[in-house]
């Protein structure tokens, strides 16, 4: 063996054994600015003009920080697969890209090491990374329904400053009297985006988790799927917030769940969603049809109408994850009651 084709090997693996290091520190969220600038010079060690020896003395270190940092997050993936996923998810363009818990979870049966709240975290989740391997990489977790939920907040929050004045309705400028029914309009919009998207969260977690035992009748359910016509059929939003829960205990927990007579079951279902339809499907001819006008109960909405709605909502939540026997304080800690 010449000493040149040597010196190309060895090389080679250390370059190699940096690459791998540097996937690993950026899926497991620990590649810092300091740790960046450290993968960074063995980079430019690796590359330069130093002998086979120390080639080879600079090794066997770095092979031991990649088998630690794989045994500390039980790490399952070969390595050439932890740095294609990388090679994925990272970009020339600064931004950032999200991976889902249950994908991540299968790589790394321990990624708790990195979020403690890992188990209390739902399914479908995303781990946020920055797409740009200069900075560090995983920022946070993202919650779809938590995120729909600061919408709430932030529209309540909106109308209960105008409210705070201590006027009558009729009392206010007409400026304000329209501000404050635009924000009760956004917020039961917010209310019941949040809700869909928690049920469709229970959904995607119970699909995924039970797909081989799910009857045919109880997959298409869950998918929003019709096979017979091979297209999306979007189930009732009526439907999803008595079936999910129910569906979802029979199989976590083997137990029953009868929601047909909950009351915030009933208030979200009942004037809940006939409330958020004035604003959602509202129609001036179907109104004309209709016993109910939806324009009377849009142009009329005011905070009696919305408190109890979003009242419900988050008692219904927190109902659901009591009922499926979690803590709700760590399964969605970012719910609050906001009347």
């Amino acid at each position: 063996m010449l000493k040149g084709e040597r010196g190309t090997r060895v090389r080679e693996a250390l370059i190699e054994a940096v690459a791998v290091l540097e996937a690993h520190l950026y899926l497991t969220g620990e590649l810092t600015e300091e740790l960046v600038s450290e993968i960074q010079a063995l980079y430019s060690l690796a590359t330069g003009p130093q002998s086979d020896a120390e080639f080879s003395r600079w090794l066997p270190p770095l092979r031991e920080k990649i088998e630690a940092i794989r045994r500390h997050y039980d790490c399952r993936l070969s390595e050439r697969a932890i740095r294609l996923m990388a090679n994925k998810i990272a970009s020339d363009k600064p931004g950032y890209a999200g991976v889902e818990k249950r994908v991540l979870a299968k790589w790394f049966l321990n990624y708790a090491r990195r979020f403690p709240r890992w188990p209390n975290i739902p399914l479908h989740a995303r781990v946020i990374f920055n797409t740009d391997r200069s900075r560090p990489s995983a920022e946070s977790v993202l919650v779809l329904e938590a995120e729909l939920f600061r919408d709430v907040e932030l529209t309540w929050d909106r109308a209960v400053e105008i409210m705070g004045d201590g006027l009558a309705f009729v009392e206010r400028e007409a400026s304000r009297q329209r501000d404050l029914q635009a924000w009760l309009r956004l917020t039961v919009m917010s209310i019941f985006q949040c809700v869909e998207a928690y049920l469709n969260g229970l959904a995607y977690g119970c699909f995924h988790g039970f797909h081989d035992r799910l009857s045919s009748k109880e997959h298409w359910l869950l998918t929003e799927w019709d096979p017979k016509d091979n297209r999306m059929r979007f189930v009732p939003f009526e439907r999803k917030a008595k079936s999910y829960p129910t569906l979802c205990a029979k199989y976590y927990l083997g137990t029953s769940v009868d929601l047909s007579t909950d009351p915030d079951v009933l208030n979200l279902i009942g004037d809940g969603k006939k409330l958020r339809d004035s604003v959602a499907h509202l129609s001036p001819l179907m109104d004309e049809r209709s016993e109910h006008s939806k324009v009377a109960r849009m142009a009329g909405m005011g905070p009696e109408a919305v408190e109890p709605v979003l009242r419900s909502a988050v008692a219904y939540i927190v109902k659901v994850e009591q009922w499926l026997g979690r803590d709700p304080t760590l399964s969605v800690p970012w719910l609050r009651a906001l009347v």
